[in-house]
């Protein structure tokens, strides 16, 4: 019974270590796994915002090119071209004050 107490402390201070070790292994794993999500965001934020670029470019090449237009896209096209009016005379209005 004597000689059991210092093994058991043995064995248990290995077993904190291995449990240590592997703390400070998925630490790591953690810190390398947030980075990389940091990343991902970044690209999915600009993967949207190209998308909006795209999709907004697509609307004024339909307005530009009127192929044939249909009764829904010329009404489309007016109502771009009415926004787009009046964010102009907007922005002209804030430059005269």
């Amino acid at each position: 019974m004597p000689g059991e107490l210092p093994s058991r402390i043995e064995r248990l201070k290995h077993k904190a270590e291995v449990l240590f070790s592997r703390y400070q292994m998925l630490k790591e794993q953690k810190v390398l796994a947030d980075e990389e999500i940091s990343q991902l965001k970044a690209t999915l934020a600009e993967r949207d915002r190209q998308i909006e670029n795209l999709n907004r470019d697509l609307d004024y090449m339909k307005v530009a090119v009127g192929v044939a237009p249909s009764k829904e896209e010329l009404e489309k096209s007016r109502a771009l071209l009415t926004h787009l009016v009046r964010d102009i005379n907007k922005c002209i209005n804030d430059l005269k004050q």
